[in-house]
This record gives C-alpha cells, structure tokens and sequence, in this order.
C-alpha cells in the first residue's frame, strides 16, 4: 500500500547497474580464460579459468542450453547445501521453489531468446526444504559456437525479511496489527480509483472510544492499550474480509466500507451490539467501554470529494461523542 518513493527506486536501479557491469567484467574473464584454453589447451587457462570461478564472493552456476548444470563454484554449494556432485545431476530449475517454476524469471530468460545480461530475484530450495530468496545476475558466456549461461546468486533472505519489517513498521500498527495513518492516502486512493470505475459506493465509519482517557488514568496506559487491542479484534471480526480497519491514532478509528452506502449505518449498529456483548464478559474496566461512531458514504455521481464524506463522518462522531459526555455528567450528578 505504500507509495513508491522515487528516491529509493533510483538506488535500487543503480545497485543493479553496478551489479550488471560487475557481471560483466566476470564473464569477460571467464571468456577469455575459456578461450585460452581452448585455442592452446593450457592448463594455466584452465586454472586461472578456476580460480577466477572458485575465488567469487558469490554462487556460481553455469548452465548449457539444455538447462544442464556443467559447473557451480564453492559457493554455490555452500548456498544450496548439496554436494558440487550433486548440483551436477541437476538443472537449475529443480532448485526453484514449486512455487516459482512456472513463469519463473530465470525460465523467462532463458526461453526468450534474447540473452542480453538480466538481474532479478527469484527463490530457490535449500537442500534442507528451506527457501531462500536471491538475487540473480545472469549473462551469456560465448565459448566458440557455444553459448553457456551463468547465473551469480546472492542470498538477499535476511534483506528482505528487514525490507518487509520495515514496510510493515510503516504502513501497520504494532500494537493493534491494524493498518496505520500512513497508509491511508494509498488505500483510498486504490479505493476512490476502483469506486469510479465500477459506480459504487465507500461507506465509512469514525469510531472513537468513550473516556479512554479515564481508562488510561484511572486504570493504567497497559488496561488502555488492552482495550485498544480488544475494540480492534473486534472490529476486524464484525466487518468484512474486503473492508479495511485503520487505527487513526490514539483510540480513533477508520472503517472503510467498500461498495456501502447508507448500509454503512446498519454496520454501526451491529459494532455497538458487539460491543454492548463484550462488556459483559470484559473485566478491563469497572464501566462498560462505549464507542462514539459516525458513519456517511460517497459516490464518485456526487459533488463532495472522498475527504468532504470522511469529513461528514468524523463530525457526526464527534457530535456523538460530546452528547455521550453529557449523557455520563448527566449520570454521575444523578448519583
């Protein structure tokens, strides 16, 4: 959901740029060691020809047309866990996850024709069942009429597991898993897009909870995250799979209600049941928790924007929220 940024796709094509010419300059080396030992049969080119291969910081696999693995380095046993022996009754798509085996990148590549150096990611199997997630650079290596391709792996695993837990540090909360403000924008963006083409509604839904504040100084701020946590399971529960639960920040929250119009009230309705049931069991508070609620809809046929009906929504909480006030003064004066 996030939006791309510019600045970091632009490093992400230059780290590939350096990697190609990298690439590169490998196989130019190798080509010429394959080709010195081919015109004088040298055995000095046949172990500079191991050296450069054996010495790469990477996992090197060469493959012949047939998709055969002729030869892998040190490295690339290392990475997958099999035995140069073994590697070498294989091809290297037997190494790819099941996922990945039809349409993957490197069977793109290869079956394309057109074998101009290429780099992506693609997964492949531990010999343990583990998948592993690589980099790929792949280029051609001409050996007379012989074209033999060579795959540079890299394991690129720990990466991305950090880039999804940074992802998922942006665009989630930690303590509720819900989707945060950050997301927002992308979220009604796709949304508002997908509303227009089709010519339906989004409901929405401003939900904030009744004296959390209280809660927090009279119960503590670990009763008051409890709550949160337990008002967004509950949220998740009633609405459905396609809707999508934002926690605002603090005890405010944003039920976006794809294709929902005036409906949008009726789910309102069914959030206070659930919640009116689950104050009979909670034992977090000695009041019952409430929750003030505003609900509109927007349609791409109408003159306000997707913001104007946010907007409605949000006053219509907390024009709730002021009346639920009176309505606990009220009470406690009667006391």
């Amino acid at each position: 959901m996030a939006v791309a940024d510019s600045g970091q796709e632009h490093w992400e094509r230059v780290q590939v740029l350096r990697e190609l010419v990298t690439l590169r300059k490998r196989v130019a080396e190798l080509e010429s060691a394959l080709r010195e030992g081919t015109a004088l049969g040298s055995e000095d080119s046949e172990k500079k020809f191991r050296l450069i291969f054996e010495q790469a910081n990477d996992a090197f696999f060469l493959e012949d047309r047939d998709e055969r693995l002729v030869d892998v380095n040190r490295r690339a046993c290392r990475l997958t866990g099999y035995t140069r022996e073994e590697l070498l009754s294989k091809k290297l798509a037997d190494l790819e996850s099941p996922d990945k085996s039809e349409g993957s990148p490197h069977q793109e590549y290869l079956s394309s024709g057109m074998h101009a150096d290429a780099s992506f990611e693609n997964v492949i199997l531990h010999r343990t069942g583990q998948p592993i997630v690589v980099e790929v650079n792949i280029a051609t290596l001409r050996l007379g009429k012989e074209d033999l391709f060579l795959s540079v792996m890299r394991d690129i695993t720990e990466r991305k597991r950090t880039e999804e837990l940074l992802t998922r540090l942006a665009l989630y909360d930690p303590l509720t898993g819900l989707y945060n403000r950050n997301s927002l924008e992308e979220i009604l963006r796709k949304e508002e897009s997908r509303s227009r083409r089709y010519e339906r509604p989004i409901g929405f839904l401003m939900i904030d909870v009744d004296r959390f504040k209280e809660i927090n100084d009279t119960q503590g701020h670990h009763i008051g995250d409890a709550v949160l946590r337990e008002i967004s399971k509950l949220l998740k529960a009633i609405v459905r799979a396609s809707d999508v639960v934002i926690r605002r920040g603090g005890d405010e929250f944003l039920v976006i209600l794809p294709e929902t119009a005036i409906e949008a009230d009726v789910v309102r309705t069914r959030i206070e049941r659930g919640v009116e049931f689950w104050n009979r069991t909670q034992k977090l508070t000695p009041f019952p928790v409430t929750l003030s609620i505003g609900s509109s809809y927007w349609t791409a046929q109408g003159l306000e924007t997707v913001e104007d009906a946010m907007s409605r929504a949000d006053a219509q909480m907390y024009a709730r929220k002021r009346k639920a006030k009176k309505a606990a003064r009220a009470a406690d004066d009667g006391e």
